[in-house]
């Protein structure tokens, strides 16, 4: 018996193999046993991913670093690199640099150079140094950075020559932070304007601001007032010593601890006043600031401690809501949420007006700990328990007495920030490994939540540690596993489109953190990527490149990288690629003016190629695979007479194993041959009893399948 199936899209994405047997949904022939290394676009098609382009190493690479989008706008827009104790920046498709003054090093070991505006680790090059030239075209690690000095980290300078004037040093743009290693993905933000605000319960909230392309200030909050735990119920005294000024406050018993420098307290003798403890000398004496004048100096029993300190911990979350910033969970209060007066984000004063502070503390039977929260038509918190809407009664403003909490979900969330796309809230369920979107139904008058993997429940094991949102072209999320695969989900829910697929970047390549900026007409996707080079351990920023070749004189028919970690070389004809050292002892894949050269291994750096060209590509391979479904009927022995897949803009592929030809007699032996869009066939293929068609693209070329199709027979 013959047939003819007809695959027409992928927008059921890869399906779970629990769901092969699965034949009689839908979504079973828009699906792939395997997409791997492709995307799917919401019209149906998959095509190849991008490779990714080469940006620069981390600071530290022995040590994991996290990316943060920062947007002002859609053409002022930033990655920020998180890593131990400093952040750096990346614009424009680089890493933003400076250059300062040179104006002396020392003959000594370590060498000292008088020099500002670098932090510890930077790596430096430095020209135009005279005198000591011996350190000009030269890269080193700085430490023991102090005001207008640094040293230069193991480098004997005792018979350099001396200097004598002048010189630069250029390195990244960085600032210092105190955020650890292990702290940087519990790390949550949200942004005004030109301020990112950070939260992480064992800092003071801070503000990351930027002033200028090279002028970024990191600061810890300074809070006017508040907030504060409940008022005082036990016998417990406070008794200032004067009403101003700084002060003494006395306990009648232990309340206080070493870790409450910088703890408001709250006292109340006939009128309410604030202190801010700046010494701790006992656990019943501390001294303290007087911020707002105290009532008396009698002993009252009516004070409250402020929520926020080391001894209670700072807040893990913060948005922004109805003209308030709301903070969420700490240590002692985790499942407690703050809001500022209204209009006045650093102001917790408490009171009864509609626009004092506001907190509210959720009433559960188990403690719900404050994952994440997202603004929209409501504020909706993720607790590791269930999702809730924090609202008001009869829609009005959010005020110290209107203030509402339900749930509506009792999935329980991860700490992986959610994303909130066109009203829908997309998070990681609590294990990690189930996503879920989160939205308002308006027939039931509530959130409805819904598994969106439910039919890839096996792509995003053994779990998701990291997630962003790519807009455009295409609107794809991405998650970061935690074996260092991604996985892209391309989601249309309105079209019922919810396609995932999988990315495993080439050579060693696991990526641990990603983020997405607007550039010019498009997104850009930016990782960071762990790497074995030469034998060591490397972590490189690199971005997804879909434009690098827009423009080009030899690449004219497609704009985006096919290799990873790459770098390209545009200028006269040369027969050698250098600057090639974050690929070290790598074979990589090469494209010459367009067409694929043959492999090489960089050495020192730099590769040499069998012929020159103008326009060269280096970068690692990695092999894009399409892996179709069992067509019908299940079990029966098939043979493919023919199979026929319509494609666009696409050159060199294998279907079953066999090489698909694209160059023609027609086309020019010392050219790239151009790219084709229509259909190919293979014929007379083997016969088994799956019928799986096999699609793979392992050259550093384009591809988009559209349809697929062919005759089948079918043993009866």
């Amino acid at each position: 018996m013959r047939t003819f199936p007809v695959q027409t899209n992928f927008t059921a994405g890869e399906l779970s193999p629990r769901l092969e047997g699965r034949v009689d949904i839908e979504k079973y022939f828009n699906s792939a046993k395997t997409l791997e290394n492709v995307f799917v676009h919401p019209h149906g098609g998959a095509s190849r991913r991008p490779g990714t382009h080469y940006v620069a190493e981390v600071q530290d690479s022995s040590k994991s670093t996290r990316l943060y989008s920062f947007e002002f706008n859609t053409t002022q827009a930033y990655i920020i690199e998180f890593g131990n104790q400093y952040v750096r920046f990346f614009k424009d498709d680089g890493q933003i640099t400076i250059t300062k003054t040179v104006s002396g090093a020392t003959n000594a070991d370590p060498v000292v150079v008088t020099a500002n505006g670098f932090i510890n680790g930077d790596e430096i090059t430095f020209d135009s140094v005279g005198g000591m030239t011996e350190l000009n075209g030269n890269t080193y690690t700085i430490a023991n950075v102090a005001a207008n000095t640094f040293e230069l980290s193991g480098i004997d300078g005792t018979a350099f020559g001396t200097y004598t004037s002048g010189g630069n040093a250029t390195g990244p743009y960085s600032i210092a932070t105190p955020y650890l290693t292990a702290e940087l993905f519990d790390l949550v933000f949200t942004q005004s304007a030109d301020v990112l605000t950070i939260t992480h319960e064992l800092h003071e909230p801070a503000e990351l601001t930027r002033t200028g392309h090279t002028v970024w200030t990191h600061t810890d909050i300074t809070f006017l007032d508040g907030p504060y735990l409940d008022e005082n119920t036990t016998s417990t005294t406070l008794t200032p010593n004067a009403t101003t000024g700084t002060i003494t406050v006395t306990a009648s018993t232990g309340i206080f601890a070493s870790t409450d420098v910088g703890r408001f307290v709250r006292i109340n003798d006939t009128a309410w006043g604030y202190v801010k403890i700046t010494v701790f000398t006992s656990s019943t004496i501390v001294t303290a600031l007087v911020v707002s004048d105290l009532g008396g100096t009698t002993a009252v029993k009516t004070w409250r401690l402020g929520a926020w300190s080391e001894t209670t911990g700072f807040p893990r979350t913060v948005t922004y809501f109805e003209d308030r910033i709301m903070y969420g969970g700490n240590t002692k209060q985790p499942q407690t949420i703050w809001g500022s007066k209204s209009g006045v984000y650093v102001d917790f004063t408490p009171g009864t007006a509609d626009d004092d502070a506001v907190t509210y503390t959720i009433a559960s039977r188990k403690v719900n700990v404050i994952r994440w929260m997202s603004s929209g038509r409501d504020l909706i918190i993720g607790t590791t328990g269930s999702e809730f809407r924090l609202g008001t009664t009869n829609s009005a403003p959010l005020s110290p007495s209107n203030v509402t909490i339900t749930p509506h979900s009792t999935k329980g969330s991860n700490a992986v920030h959610a994303l909130t796309l066109d009203g829908r809230i997309i998070f990681v369920q609590r294990s990690g490994i189930k996503i879920r979107e989160l939205f308002y139904s308006f027939d039931e008058e509530g959130y409805n939540s819904r598994e969106a993997s439910i039919l890839s429940e096996h792509i995003t094991k053994p779990g998701i540690i990291d997630i962003a949102y790519h807009e455009e072209p295409d609107g794809i999320i991405w998650f970061v596993r935690s074996d260092g695969e991604v996985v892209s989900l391309t989601y249309e829910p309105e079209q019922q489109v919810y396609a995932f697929t999988r990315q495993k970047l080439g050579g060693t390549g696991l990526v641990e953190s990603i983020a997405t900026i607007p550039i010019t007409g498009q997104d850009q996707t930016w990782v960071i990527v762990k790497r074995t080079i030469d034998g060591s351990t490397k972590r490189y920023v690199e971005y997804f490149d879909t434009k690098v070749w827009d423009g080009s004189d030899k690449f004219t028919d497609w704009k985006g990288l096919n290799t990873d970690s790459a770098l390209i070389y545009d200028g006269a004809s040369t027969s050698s690629v250098t600057g090639l050292d974050h690929l070290e002892g790598e074979t990589v894949n090469v494209l010459v003016d367009g067409a694929v050269h043959p492999d090489k291994t960089v050495a020192s750096g730099k590769i040499t190629l069998d012929y020159a060209g103008v326009e060269v590509e280096v970068g690692l391979a990695y092999t894009s695979t399409i892996l179709t479904q069992r067509p019908d009927p299940p079990g029966k022995l098939k043979q493919w007479h023919e199979i026929i897949v319509r494609l666009y803009e696409t050159l060199g592929l294998t279907i079953n194993g066999d090489s698909i030809p694209f160059r023609s007699s027609a086309d020019p032996m010392d050219s790239a041959p151009a790219i084709f869009s229509g259909d190919k066939r293979v014929s007379n293929l083997g016969l088994d009893r799956d019928g799986r068609i096999t699609i793979t693209q392992d050259q550093p070329l384009p591809f988009t399948v559209l349809l697929i199709t062919g005759t089948l027979s079918v043993d009866e």
